[in-house]
């Protein structure tokens, strides 16, 4: 690993000469920051938040609930949206479902969908949006994933998109891209989590906005 070593500032006054050593230090130093060496400084995650994910806006863990809801924060501030949903366990294995809120919650038969994964499907006129098709509720597996919201303040279909992975009702892995939308043409200002069946029995949901 390389050495940090903190450059004095007498060696960087308008005075003072380049030196083969401060150069070297200036080479260096970067180098022993990025690998985490004794002494060197650290970069605050908060320094990384806009470039990497977004602005992290709310946190849920959650235990034995019948849903995850985000009903505030959703709005005109930020273009997208993205919920990162981690270490997901359903009590009952099934589809892992979205629904959206617009003027109220949607529930009827006004979604469309499609997701690829083990296998494939498409549905007009549901009631959800189908995220992962068999979530499974092994206790040594669970899903994980993210779930982008796109311009929910538009007054257009509400577009939601995403990845989701994790071992499924086979005990096998899964990976499922997806993407739907509900057909109000209306700003949404909520999402919520839910199983065809039971309740989520464990699970952490963060709330990120991006710019």
């Amino acid at each position: 690993m390389t050495t940090y070593t903190a450059i004095p500032g007498s060696d960087i006054d308008p005075e003072s000469p380049i030196t083969a050593s401060l150069m070297a230090l200036l080479r260096d130093n970067p180098i022993a920051i990025t690998e985490g060496a004794a002494g060197a400084p650290s970069i605050a995650t908060a320094a990384l938040a806009d470039d990497f994910m977004g602005v992290l806006l709310a946190t849920q863990t959650v235990s034995a609930v019948a849903n995850v809801e985000f009903t505030s924060l959703i709005d005109s501030t930020y273009d997208t949206y993205a919920i990162v949903i981690e270490d997901l366990l359903p009590v009952t294995s099934g589809e892992f479902r979205i629904q959206v809120y617009t003027t109220s919650w949607k529930t009827g038969a006004t979604y469309e969908y499609y997701y690829d994964g083990t296998t494939s499907s498409s549905s007009v006129s549901a009631s959800h949006i189908v995220a992962m098709a068999a979530a499974g509720n092994s206790a040594n597996g669970s899903c994980s994933g993210i779930v982008y919201l796109h311009k929910p303040s538009a007054t257009k279909y509400a577009r939601v998109s995403g990845r989701m992975t994790g071992i499924n009702s086979a005990i096998d892995i899964a990976d499922t891209r997806f993407c739907g939308f509900e057909n109000s043409a209306a700003a949404f200002t909520g999402i919520r989590f839910l199983m065809a069946s039971g309740n989520i029995s464990t699970g952490t949901l963060k709330l990120y906005g991006i710019k």
